[in-house]
């Protein structure tokens, strides 16, 4: 039998629910279950769930998430990927690889410029052009290595009434961060559910009639931080009192950051409670962990969607992409000041990459000096201002998908 390629449909949400049971065994999920989840996500809809029918059996399935994320203080039109999943029967076919091209076509046809995904191996999604992107570290530490502060009496528990300033709150931060997804207040309703029945508690930093931070956390004897937001030093003084007042939920507090974070330089004893030193002077504190990666899928029109710092100058980028013959054509960015322009014609400064090193580039994850020094990238005249103008904080994504 032929194999055939298409969206999934509600009938199909048995056949999803075997799937998933056998490929993810940890996420259990009745066939009620992925229709109710299905019907009630804003995050996606039965045509953004591509299926592979193999002799007809449901063989594997991915997920496209339609959003919207910031770089650079631009917004950007993008795709995740998640949920990919093959039936061990039907493995080493080319399943996956097909539904990847599937989800590449439709993201170009809807003008989704990037894609990003959490991979279950990264050298596999690198093949298809996926540059990492993501890394975090994670400090642990005791409840009373938070400075105290009388700034925390301003953090309250979410009410409904907080919604459209904990957007506005969570929006500005994402504008000055990299690589967040925008969320509407459908988005936010269902999110804040979803944590709700999770265990997971939201708080929120009010100051001057408006919410200007918040916190996301599991308050169990040891105190998990999923979200840290703050637009305000008042707010980021008003959080961290807070967790020191958590002391009476549990001792120790884990918490995450972007690898250019600096929440342990604010705490009194950045380690791990106990800690067996690695050296005299370095008791374990956390660790780093590496995540999602992205790709983009329209070079020219990723570059003319993304913020840049004021800057002066032009290079033409070479890019080589097997798959999008559109990007190996050459794609030259003029700086100009606060302003910029994305053409095709030439300039006698050239980068040369290929796209899994641009999509790093670009996100702003790996520095293009460094990409030239290791040899990941050549560069010919003068296109030394790129690297400032491509300069942006690490890359934090608080959304899974």
């Amino acid at each position: 039998m032929t194999m055939e390629l298409r969206s999934a449909r509600p009938d199909d949400a048995p056949a999803l629910a075997d799937l998933y049971r056998v490929c993810f065994p940890a996420i259990l999920r009745t066939a009620s279950e992925w229709l109710e989840d299905v019907q009630s996500t804003p995050r996606r809809s039965w045509n953004d769930i591509i299926i592979t029918i193999d002799s007809g059996v449901l063989a594997g399935a991915l997920t496209l998430y339609p959003h919207e994320l910031f770089i650079g203080g631009g917004s950007l039109k993008s795709g995740g990927i998640g949920g990919v999943a093959v039936l061990p029967e039907f493995r080493s076919r080319g399943i996956s690889s097909q539904m990847m091209a599937e989800a590449f076509r439709r993201m170009n046809r809807s003008g989704q410029v990037l894609s990003m995904l959490y991979p279950f191996r990264h050298s596999f999604y690198a093949r298809a052009g996926y540059g990492l992107i993501g890394e975090l570290q994670r400090i642990t530490t005791d409840v009373l290595s938070f400075p105290e502060s009388v700034l925390a009496k301003h953090v309250l528990p979410f009410t409904e009434r907080d919604l459209p300033n904990l957007d506005a709150c969570y929006r500005s931060y994402a504008l000055h961060s990299t690589c967040m997804i925008a969320r509407t207040a459908d988005t936010w309703r269902y999110d804040i559910g979803q944590w709700t029945r999770s265990e997971k508690q939201l708080y929120c930093f009010h100051e001057n009639e408006t919410v200007t931070g918040y916190i996301l956390l599991t308050p169990h004897q040891h105190i998990t931080v999923s979200e840290f937001v703050w637009t305000s030093l008042s707010a980021l003084r008003g959080l961290l009192g807070f967790l020191r007042e958590c002391v009476g939920n549990g001792r120790t507090v884990s918490i995450c950051q972007p690898r250019d974070g600096f929440l342990q330089t604010l705490l009194l004893d950045p380690v791990i409670p106990e800690a067996v030193p690695l050296q005299e002077l370095f008791p374990a504190s956390g660790h780093f962990g590496y995540g999602y990666m992205a790709r983009v899928i329209d070079c020219a029109a990723a570059l003319r969607n993304r913020g840049y710092r004021p800057s002066t100058g032009d290079v033409t980028f070479e890019i080589d992409d097997p798959l999008f013959p559109e990007n190996r054509m050459p794609i030259t960015l003029h700086c100009h000041g606060n302003g910029f322009e994305v053409d095709h014609t030439a300039s006698p400064n050239t980068l040369r990459m290929n796209i899994f090193v641009f999509s790093q580039v670009f996100c702003g994850y790996l520095p293009l000096e460094a990409a030239i020094r290791t040899g990941q990238a050549a560069a010919t005249g003068d296109g030394e201002f790129v690297g400032s103008a491509f300069s942006v904080p690490a890359p934090n994504c608080l959304d899974f998908f």
